[in-house]
């Protein structure tokens, strides 16, 4: 997305440089138990709980953890998931807010599917929904 933006592969280096150093992305890649990405699904899993309760409670009932859905959206900074004109908000979303401004936008993107995810009784259908993106196209077609 970058580099279809930037038109330049210098450029583009150079600002994934910047992204991963100075504005700290790469701590994001941090797995270890006190790590960035542990953080971020925890804050994630209790930012769910105080603002979307009953879905917080049927991913719990149905043992989804916070990780299977987080990572592909932390790890890519939703890259893997949205469409791409959404992408560059998504990224100035992060470089004005850091790590908080990528909760914002899972957070909004856990209420765009709660309805859903809600309609769903089985473990095994709710995790393929929110394990492949492909089933959340229809989803995210009104996003903005």
């Amino acid at each position: 997305m970058v580099l279809m933006n930037l038109d330049n592969e210098t450029d583009t280096f150079w600002f994934m440089t910047s992204l991963l150093s100075k504005h700290e992305f790469g701590k994001v890649y941090d797995f270890s138990k006190v790590g960035t990405f542990r953080v971020l699904c925890f804050q994630l899993e209790s930012l769910t709980q105080v603002y979307l309760p009953i879905l917080s409670e049927h991913l719990k009932k149905n043992k989804i953890p916070t990780d299977i859905y987080a990572s592909n959206w932390f790890l890519t900074m939703f890259a893997s998931d949205l469409p791409y004109d959404v992408l560059p908000g998504v990224l100035d979303v992060y470089l004005l807010e850091g790590t908080k401004g990528l909760l914002r936008v899972g957070l909004a993107l856990l209420k765009e599917m709660e309805d859903k995810l809600l309609s769903m009784q089985m473990t095994d259908e709710i995790l393929v929904f929110l394990s492949h993106s492909a089933h959340r196209e229809t989803v995210y077609e009104d996003i903005d």
